[in-house]
């Protein structure tokens, strides 16, 4: 079923990506917000995004009356048939999850809505304390939430705003599904906090003390004598990720001291291991580089000019390019390809994730968070985290 699954997925993502949301920027390969996704509701929106009635009727007779039990040992709870959501660990649900939230987009030029997976960011910029536009488009949010089954968790989301105005005015609270929106002067968004300052001191303060609490496996592995290759290994996993993650965000801004205390941080861990380490400049510049290139790969800022007879790739679409030809590929519906070679035979029994071929389907979430963090965020789904931000110049 898998391999057919994958046919399918190349075949949705060669006709719909032009079509797709450009500020959908990852998904999670296990996310409760697929089990919001209503069938009907998809299967016409895969029609606007214009999907063969057949594979829109083949994935709405997938995702419905499929039969689920619960086994634990030799016991087995009753069978139960849903209608509901698309399976957990199924190759075409992140993609299906992405299609159903692609018309949840900003209608006005100065409301931006950026989504990572089912967590969504509304950016909006305020210009004379005109706040009518920003408002507007939380309820459109709200409202596009409840007519798709999905839910704002009010009780998690959190505004901030950005203002450096000397005497900022007192603005009137956000308020969601009458339920009041709290302000913060910072938030915590894929990792990185961000402060209403823009300043970075919260986050590498936090960066520090987690770094800190890691440098002690790392003594207590030295004090069992494992051998430095492994000790590095251990310090390149453990720390050296947290201290570099989305460091090309907040970086180039640090203060000078703020960059000392990071780096106490790596000699520290010299050390312990008895080996040089790469240094922070050295960190921030190579995934500076590699953002770069993958920047120039998708067709991004500083990259040459892309062959006008395909379109470009976004980042939902971003995939190892086929050697065959643009229209043999476009051609092939899987439906067809199915009934020419017969029932096709998982190899792999046991993958229940991503295929190889489509792991470039959207940013890695690690990799997305150092193109992306420097935006709060608003969730939608079941049980999400909904920050909303908002400021008298800029709405983040």
């Amino acid at each position: 079923m898998k391999s057919f699954e994958r046919l399918v997925l190349a075949y949705l993502k060669n006709i719909t990506g032009p079509l797709l949301d450009p500020l959908q920027f990852a998904y999670r390969a296990n996310s409760s917000a697929f089990n919001t996704i209503i069938p009907t509701l998809l299967q016409t929106k895969l029609t606007q995004l214009s999907v063969p009635s057949s594979i829109c009727q083949w994935i709405t007779s997938f995702l419905t009356d499929r039969h689920q039990l619960v086994k634990l040992g030799k016991f087995k709870s009753n069978s139960r048939t849903t209608s509901t959501g698309a399976p957990q660990g199924c190759v075409l649900s992140p993609l299906l999850f992405s299609l159903y939230t692609n018309d949840c987009t900003s209608t006005d030029p100065s409301i931006k809505l950026l989504k990572f997976a089912d967590d969504t960011t509304v950016i909006g910029l305020i210009q004379d304390g005109d706040e009518s536009a920003y408002r507007q488009e939380i309820e459109q949010l709200a409202a596009w939430c409840s007519r798709n089954n999905l839910e704002l968790n009010t009780l998690k989301t959190v505004e901030m705003i950005v203002d450096f105005r000397r005497n900022t005015p007192a603005l009137p609270p956000l308020t969601i599904m009458n339920s009041t929106v709290p302000t913060v002067a910072s938030f915590r968004f894929l990792g990185t906090t961000i402060s209403q300052d823009l300043k970075w001191d919260t986050h590498i303060d936090a960066t520090i003390k987690k770094a800190q609490q890691r440098l002690y496996f790392l003594r207590q592995l030295r004090k069992f004598n494992l051998p430095q290759e492994l000790l590095i290994q251990f310090y390149s996993a453990v720390i050296e990720s947290v201290l570099c993650t989305s460091i090309t965000v907040w970086f180039g801004s640090a203060t000078k001291s703020d960059i000392g205390r990071l780096q106490r941080m790596v000699r520290t861990a010299e050390r312990i291991i008895g080996a040089p380490l790469p240094t922070l400049q050295e960190l921030y510049t190579s995934r500076h580089q590699g953002q770069h290139s993958s920047m120039q790969l998708r067709g991004g800022v500083g990259a040459a000019p892309a062959d006008q007879s395909e379109p470009p790739l976004s980042p939902l679409t971003l995939q190892e390019k086929d050697s065959r030809p643009e229209h043999s590929r476009a051609a092939e519906d899987p439906l067809s390809l199915a009934r020419k070679s017969g029932p096709s035979v998982d190899r792999d029994p046991s993958a229940n994730g991503l295929p190889p071929s489509s792991q470039h389907h959207a940013p890695h979430p690690e990799n997305a968070k150092k193109k992306k963090n420097i935006f709060p965020s608003v969730s939608m789904n079941s049980a999400p985290d909904c920050p909303v931000s908002r400021s008298s110049h800029m709405l983040i």
